[in-house]
């Protein structure tokens, strides 16, 4: 009965923390009143109605100018939106895009404790990245759905369906891309060939319909360009849009342009690419070399594995835009859930607290600001979802190299509200 009381009260206190919240982020999160929902009307939605009504020429003009980056292909999919006019359009993707969300919350609350799914739904609603993502009318809050469907379908061993998941989301965000890699060196050949099998269908239809040239030219325009010359916009946080900052200081924090790295910056990204990727195949061997490592069960060593690619994911990418950030609303989740081990001691608990906290900050593109403030922010503060990140990085690179924490095999031996798959 108490314990049902503390829920209780523990969930009053987050829907009027939530309410606040909200309001808050309404008021000060990125783009302002008047741009809402641009990223869908000029990208998205436009696709669409290129198609309707200028055909395969009409569609290649948003290409060439960088405002649709998707593969050709992906503009069908919004051809019903342009069929029912802009109003309902907004309407029908947010509604879309809020469900996703919600469906994503849902997920990762049906194996979280009773008294810890207050806070996992605050987590939700402080996430200045998901906020960004819906006001802007992006993709990246449908993404995070995506991605908790395919963790989930790989626990249950449905690894056809999680690579088919996978390549869905790789579709739409490259980065995810890397994936693909993890699971070809692990030996998961179903989930391989799922992703294989719908980026392959994507490609071929794509030439089929598009043809060769058009599917080259988006390639080079889309793709090739800027994974070679990012922006250094502040909302690009990536590796090279950090470094682009911190080289450049305030000039490029309101540039989408691409941009070539000073040779400097490129040894630095590379260096930096090079040391993650060997300190993750050391890490992903350190768990493999002997069963139940570090007192993980083989779920929670899969559930930390996909947690430390997905990070990786984002920071390695040449262009990782900041509504991108939403989907590390899946490790939070794990770790408040209790599923990644060791990160309950106190230092791990800080690591991951001061990762939320920047990784939760509400999405503002500032204004070009001058002087000694200005230099300093640019190089720092205005980079600090993709610190967050990097915070994030050493708590499980810490949390997968240390010995067992006591107070993890406590937290699972306790009891504990049903951990199985919704898919099982």
């Amino acid at each position: 009965m108490n314990r049902l009381l503390k829920i209780t009260v523990g969930w009053h206190a987050a829907l009027v923390a939530a309410l606040v919240i909200a309001v808050v982020y309404t008021l000060i999160s990125e783009p302002a009143k008047g741009e809402r929902l641009s990223d869908f009307m000029k990208a998205y939605y436009a696709a669409g109605w290129a198609l309707m009504h200028g055909g395969q020429a009409a569609l290649k003009q948003l290409i060439d100018s960088a405002e649709f980056v998707n593969i050709p292909i992906v503009a069908w999919l919004f051809v019903p939106f342009a069929a029912i006019g802009p109003t309902a359009a907004k309407l029908t993707f947010t509604g879309i895009g809020l469900a996703a969300a919600v469906g994503a919350y849902v997920l990762l609350a049906w194996e979280t404790e009773p008294a810890r799914r207050p806070m996992l739904m605050l987590l939700f609603v402080a996430n200045g990245p998901l906020w960004y993502s819906v006001l802007v009318g992006n993709t990246s809050h449908v993404i995070l759905l995506i991605l908790v469907l395919a963790l989930l379908s790989r626990r249950a061993e449905r690894d056809f369906s999680a690579g088919c998941l996978l390549g869905v989301a790789a579709i739409i965000k490259p980065m995810f891309l890397l994936f693909g890699v993890y699971f070809l060196v692990r030996g998961r050949w179903r989930v391989v060939a799922g992703g294989v099998a719908v980026i392959g269908v994507t490609i071929l239809l794509t030439f089929a319909l598009f043809g060769t040239s058009y599917t080259i030219d988006w390639y080079q325009h889309c793709i090739g360009t800027f994974s070679t010359k990012p922006p250094g916009a502040a909302n690009n946080q990536s590796i090279d849009g950090f470094l682009l900052r911190l080289w450049d200081g305030t000039v490029l924090l309101r540039d989408w342009r691409p941009h070539d790295l000073s040779p400097g910056a490129h040894a630095l990204k590379n260096l930096f690419v090079v040391s993650l990727a060997l300190l993750i195949a050391l890490t992903l061997w350190v768990g493999r070399i002997a069963p139940g490592h570090k007192g993980a069960t083989a779920a929670e060593r899969d559930d930390f594995e996909f947690s430390l690619i997905l990070v990786a994911c984002l920071v390695m990418s040449p262009v990782s835009w900041t509504h991108y950030y939403t989907v590390l609303l899946i490790v939070f989740g794990l770790c408040l859930a209790r599923r990644l081990p060791n990160l309950s001691d106190r230092t791990g608990i800080m690591l991951i607290g001061t990762a939320v906290l920047l990784c939760s900050m509400p999405v503002r593109i500032p204004l070009i600001p001058t002087g000694v403030w200005g230099d300093f922010t640019s190089r720092s503060l205005d980079s600090c979802w993709f610190i967050g990140a990097l915070v994030l990085l050493a708590a499980l690179f810490r949390a997968a190299l240390l010995p067992i924490v006591p107070g993890h095999l406590q937290a699972r031996a306790a009891p504990a509200a049903p951990r199985l798959s919704p898919f099982q």
